[in-house]
């Protein structure tokens, strides 16, 4: 079969009927949709926020109070939980405080120098024996 005159060294199966070819061309043709874009349906978390917000604000009586009163609930429930490990968490703020207390101390009684001469004192004996060849 002879290529047709239309796209040169394409068999006819393969020829395209008025847009770009195989041949090398471009986008010679046009499409038949109407390139209108606001047709296309748009799907978006903006979208959907919109739609939750506009459906609270149109919600009946009753769901406001409702929100209200699962807002009061949830903060009622995360008080008793609070309440309900308050013996795990007082001791180990009293661990905490004790300790620090008294690492203050100990640091209260020293004098203050510059960090670097207190970290080299106190890593040079290690660092001169692992350094040994």
């Amino acid at each position: 079969m002879a290529p047709s005159p239309r796209s040169p060294g394409c068999p006819p199966g393969i020829q395209s009927e008025g847009g770009g070819d195989f041949g090398g061309g471009g986008a010679s043709g046009s499409f038949d949709g109407t390139g209108d874009v606001t047709d296309a349906p748009v799907s978006s978390a903006a979208t959907d926020a919109s739609d939750a917000v506009g459906s609270v604000l149109e919600a009946e009586e009753f769901a406001i109070p409702l929100i209200a009163f699962a807002l009061a609930f949830g903060i009622a429930l995360a008080f008793l939980y609070v309440v309900y490990i308050a013996p795990a968490l007082f001791a180990e703020v009293l661990v905490d405080g004790a300790l620090s207390c008294a690492l203050f101390r100990h640091l209260r009684g020293q004098d203050p120098r510059h960090w670097l001469a207190s970290t080299v004192r106190h890593t040079a004996a290690p660092f001169a024996v692992t350094a040994r060849p």
